[in-house]
């Protein structure tokens, strides 16, 4: 799933990114106005890759929902430079989970699985409410 140009995209749906979700797709940018990409109180399962490009401005509204990332391969959360809030962010699979880039990430709720990978830390993240981390590795 790619999401360029400058329209806001809001999810009515669960829905499930079995591959991989692209902010930008290397070469369009993502400048849709607020709210950008809103996942409303929905649940996005992202299954794959997901990428943030440097020259989008989108903002990414997921506060209201659930943003599960769920693989057995390695993962980024994604993020942005103006960071990103997650109302529950849940990491599951056993692929390491990143968060290496961009903005402070907050996260009302924050459940890693046990069983999952680790959960590797080297920007600020702030959990509001609460947490359930298995595996932490911080930089």
């Amino acid at each position: 799933m790619d999401l360029i140009g400058t329209r806001p995209t809001t999810l009515n749906t669960p829905t499930l990114v079995p591959t991989q979700l692209r902010v930008g797709d290397g070469t369009t940018a993502y400048t849709a106005a607020s709210p950008g990409f809103s996942i409303s109180t929905q649940t996005l399962t992202i299954g794959g890759t997901s990428t943030y490009m440097a020259t989008s401005t989108a903002a990414l509204t997921f506060s209201g929902g659930t943003v599960l990332f769920n693989s057995a391969a390695a993962q980024s959360i994604l993020n942005n430079a103006a960071g990103v809030t997650y109302g529950t962010l849940s990491l599951t699979a056993a692929g390491t989970k990143n968060l290496t880039t961009g903005g402070t990430v907050t996260a009302a709720t924050l459940t890693q699985a046990g069983g999952s990978g680790q959960l590797s830390v080297t920007e600020n993240m702030n959990v509001t409410g609460t947490a359930s981390i298995a595996d932490l590795w911080c930089y």
